[in-house]
């Protein structure tokens, strides 16, 4: 995974290796960070020729009603890959409730910012690709995943075990990409002005000069 990009050119990389050419979009209605993920995503995916051929828009504590609208919306939409951009705890019920509905399977792949942690998702969460860790084991109460870590256990690098680094690096690309934003706007900062030193930075007299803008349009060069 790249890092110190938006999820949508995250989610574009995996799209591109399959050859996806259209998705489906589902959005937290009325929540600030899913909808600013969605136009990340949107943005991403307009830039490289993917068709978003339905978004479909829920708010939280969605009744059955609106549930079987979307559903319906989305199997007439003839998709096969989805993205969820929502908060972690709405996450899971969409993950399952669609799953319930028909539209996790075989033939269909979900893809998602946050991690899925409902047991009556148990038997669906392998249609399912986190892009918060560079590796998502989001079904952590089936069997194999309870087999599998004791043998990763018994493997050691320099005295910390395998799936203890994984554990240590569940979001590192999230933190990395987060720090780095910042720091990247607080550089830009001190450079647009002579005045604005570092001192001044860290001593809280530049906050009258700060806002969001000042982090947009930032990335780290290779």
């Amino acid at each position: 995974m790249a890092m110190a990009l938006g999820y949508g050119e995250h989610f574009y990389q995996v799209l591109k290796y399959f050859h996806v050419e259209n998705i489906a979009l589902i959005i937290q209605e009325g929540d600030e960070m899913s909808m600013s993920y969605g136009v990340d995503i949107r943005g991403s995916f307009i830039k490289h020729g993917i068709t978003i051929v339905q978004t479909v828009s829920l708010p939280y504590g969605y009744s059955k009603d609106m549930l079987t609208s979307a559903c319906d919306t989305l199997k007439r939409s003839n998709v096969r890959y989805f993205i969820i951009s929502t908060q972690a705890y709405m996450t899971s019920s969409i993950y399952t409730d669609f799953g319930l509905c028909g539209l996790v399977g075989p033939e269909y792949v979900w893809l998602g910012v946050q991690n899925i942690f409902s047991d009556k998702t148990a038997y669906l969460d392998l249609g399912y690709i986190q892009f918060n860790t560079p590796l998502s084991l989001a079904a952590t109460n089936l069997s194999f995943y309870q087999q599998i870590y004791p043998q990763i256990d018994s493997i050691h690098l320099n005295g910390m075990s395998i799936s203890s680094i994984i554990s240590n690096l569940q979001n590192n690309f999230g933190n990395f990409d987060c720090i780095m934003t910042m720091l990247l706007g607080f550089d830009k900062l001190v450079k647009s002005n002579l005045e604005y030193t570092a001192e001044k930075l860290a001593a809280g007299q530049l906050r009258d000069k700060t806002n969001y803008t000042l982090f947009q349009s930032v990335n780290i060069q290779d």
